[in-house]
């Protein structure tokens, strides 16, 4: 049971770009009802274990919360642009390149030279394959630079 629990937000955001894309609306009513939807789940939560929260941790939720909406702000306008199989990748493979160099930089992950070279590598091989999962062999159905380096900017957010 707790494994199922585990999966269950893997599970949502997988499939809430395919529901927010057949239900449609800007990118701002999006990010509204996503919002609209997290507030009322974790004011529900918030009820139920009654939590102690200081300033300090909610100044920090404050700001996570803001960049995360920037992160998921710019995927939303990148479903539209590029399509959610185009973004899928490239969004995934900016968020694991930089929480991997945060993870390296800031916290000390990958200790040691054969680490950080193992490290990478896989992180090269990510990268193409994201890029590989990204061309189309239909016309119009490429991934220009602006929408790639939007897309990058935005997702700085999740980091």
């Amino acid at each position: 049971m707790n494994i199922l629990i585990a999966l269950l937000p893997a599970i949502g955001w997988g499939v809430m770009p395919l529901i927010t894309g057949k239900v449609g609306g800007s990118p701002v009513n999006q990010i509204f009802g996503i919002g609209a939807g997290t507030s009322i789940i974790g004011l529900t939560a918030f009820l139920i274990t009654r939590p102690s929260v200081n300033l300090t941790a909610f100044c920090f939720a404050l700001l996570c919360g803001a960049l995360w909406t920037i992160g998921q702000i710019g995927q939303f306008i990148s479903f539209k642009r590029i399509g959610v199989s185009n973004t899928f990748p490239l969004s995934t493979v900016f968020q694991l390149v930089g929480n991997s160099i945060i993870g390296v930089l800031i916290f000390g992950d990958w200790p040691g030279a054969k680490a950080k070279i193992i490290g990478v590598i896989a992180l090269i091989i990510v990268i193409v394959g994201a890029l590989c999962t990204s061309v189309s062999d239909q016309k119009g159905g490429k991934v220009s630079m602006k929408d790639a380096l939007f897309l990058l900017c935005t997702t700085v957010g999740f980091w």
